[in-house]
């Protein structure tokens, strides 16, 4: 019956990640078609329209001049928009200075980082002239494109178009603090190993890079430098986390590759934050060694992949390795492309496949880890049984031999013995049932009156001892007979066929007496032994 209650768990655990699976499967395509370009014919967009410039001029200092004739633009239309990354910005309306985007804070780099530029326009405006300045050589080259149109409108649009790529870069860093909670509640109770931490780091370093990629976030934020430092920060930091997670999940034996990688990722993460601080190449520049150290970080993947398949390691693990290594290969190679071809938000498809990466290796290590649980349950119902007396409850003979043999700090311990009168007897006149309550009975006011002291054994069939390593500050003679007034009050409010009757005796640690703990019980025993003969004597007489 267990077995098919659990058998019926496992099933519904089972079609529940799948249907979160499939899930979020519709989730990323739906997110990733619903990212069309920015003002886009399908998107039906009219308030807005790209405009090209009446004239370019190529200044000395190697800035570029934009002239726009924008003369009868109309009431509707006061606004241009155009995005510029790592470059200082003039606008002038007919000669006048209207815009500038050149806030160049020290501490952050030699850059006023990006922007969404907004530049409002007059009806009486009819030339504006845009001069776009580049902070250093890389992004000398970006080509521009200019939107004409009513300011709301656009900022609504770029809001709205960069909302599916918000929420799935949103949930990458919930799922990273998931993992990370999850990681650090369960490896309290139970073992499981590092790879899900790694996890964590990686898919936070992903989310937080791919957060502040967004055109949202863009126009949120407020700091455009700031906001321009944190995702190389975070691209900077993944691939040791990547590499260590990888090493971990797949459980390598030789990491000596892994190790030189984290190396190199931690040294050169330092080296590129020094160049940047000192001016000497600032975080954009530096980029491409970051492309090269995930890419090697990938190539780490692929043979780690390919030596477990040698090996002929295949496991559950290796499988969603693979998977989720296919997932980050088009993710970086169209993104890396993209990067290098265009400017702005150079992440089209990576946040998606980096979602459904954590997912589905999310998914495969709490299944993991929920079937270590479940051995650990399974243990410990075992362990309980083979050390636990069904009958009393108490521990068991097994259990008591176990602490006899691991017990060596003998100061201040105290062993309590028990031994039920005229078991035999009740067993010969009214029956073994009979007999079981007795030993129940008896082994209830044991565990009632010695139990919250130390631990309870059934040693025997009658037999009973209590170890309570910390006696200095019990009372044995006030416990002793709490004990004994208990018994007869059990005589008198049950209905027992027979007299319960339970000789008692204890014994406290002495160096000079005892040399082990069987010596300390047997000193028990024999003070057991003479109550037991008082009793008989009494009932003699």
């Amino acid at each position: 019956m267990i077995e098919q209650i659990r058998k019926k768990k496992k099933s519904i655990f089972d079609i529940i990640t799948i249907l979160a699976f499939v899930v979020a499967i519709i989730f990323i395509v739906s997110c990733a078609i619903g990212t069309a370009d920015l003002f886009s014919v399908d998107r039906g967009v009219e308030d807005a329209s790209i405009v090209e410039p009446d004239d370019v001029v190529q200044l000395a200092d190697g800035s570029t001049k934009y002239y726009f004739n924008v003369a009868g633009h109309g009431h509707f239309t006061n606004c241009l928009l155009f995005y510029t990354a790592h470059q200082i910005v003039y606008v002038y309306n007919d000669g006048v200075l209207a815009y500038s985007f050149d806030d160049i804070r020290e501490v952050w780099g030699h850059t006023p980082g990006v922007s969404y530029n907004f530049v409002d326009i007059d009806e009486a405006t009819s030339y504006v002239t845009v001069i776009v300045k580049p902070v250093y050589q890389i992004v000398a080259n970006q080509d521009i494109t200019f939107y004409l149109g009513n300011s709301y409108t656009m900022y609504n649009e770029l809001i709205t178009a960069s909302m599916p790529k918000v929420l799935a870069s949103f949930l990458i860093v919930i799922l990273s603090l998931v993992l990370f909670i999850y990681y650090e509640f369960m490896s309290n109770k139970q073992f499981i190993g590092r790879e899900m931490l790694h996890l964590s780091a990686f898919a936070f370093f992903c989310g937080v890079w791919c957060l502040n990629e967004t055109d949202a976030i863009s126009l949120i934020q407020g700091n455009n430098i700031l906001k321009s430092v944190i995702p190389y920060l975070c691209l900077m930091s993944a691939p040791q986390a990547l590499v260590m997670f990888i090493t971990d999940y797949l459980n390598l034996e030789n990491r000596f590759m892994s190790k030189l990688l984290v190396i190199w990722g931690n040294v050169q993460f330092l080296t590129l934050i020094v160049l940047h601080i000192f001016g000497i190449a600032e975080f954009r520049e530096t980029l491409p060694m970051v492309h090269i150290i995930i890419c090697v970080t990938v190539m780490y993947m692929i043979g780690a992949i390919i030596y477990k398949i040698i090996k002929r390691q295949v496991t559950s693990r290796l499988v969603m390795c693979v998977i989720g290594l296919s997932l980050l290969l088009i993710a970086i190679i169209v993104d890396i492309k993209t990067f290098y071809t265009t400017f702005g938000d150079a992440d089209k498809i990576g946040r998606y496949m980096f979602l459904a990466f954590v997912i589905l290796l999310s998914w495969n290590m709490f299944k993991d880890t929920n079937a270590i649980i479940e051995k650990g349950r399974r243990a410990r119902q075992l362990e309980h049984f083979a050390l636990t007396d069904s009958m009393t409850g108490l521990l068991n003979r097994n259990a008591f031999e176990t602490h006899a043999t691991n017990e060596t700090e003998l100061d201040g311990v105290v062993a309590i013995v028990a031994d039920a009168n005229g078991l035999k007897k009740c067993n010969d006149t009214y029956g073994h049932e009979e007999g079981d309550i007795y030993i129940t009975t008896v082994a209830e006011v044991f565990s009632e009156v010695f139990g919250k002291y130390g631990n309870c054994y059934r040693t025997g069939g009658d037999e009973f001892c209590c170890i309570i390593n910390n006696g200095y500050a019990v009372n044995l003679e006030k416990l002793k007979k709490n004990f004994e007034t208990r018994i007869r009050n059990k005589n008198v409010t049950e209905d027992y066929a027979f007299e319960v009757s339970v000789a008692i005796g204890f014994a406290q640690y002495d160096q000079h007496r005892d040399k082990n703990f069987r010596e300390l019980v047997k000193r028990a025993d024999a003070s057991m032994y003479e109550n037991k003969h008082l009793y008989k004597e009494m009932k003699t007489s």
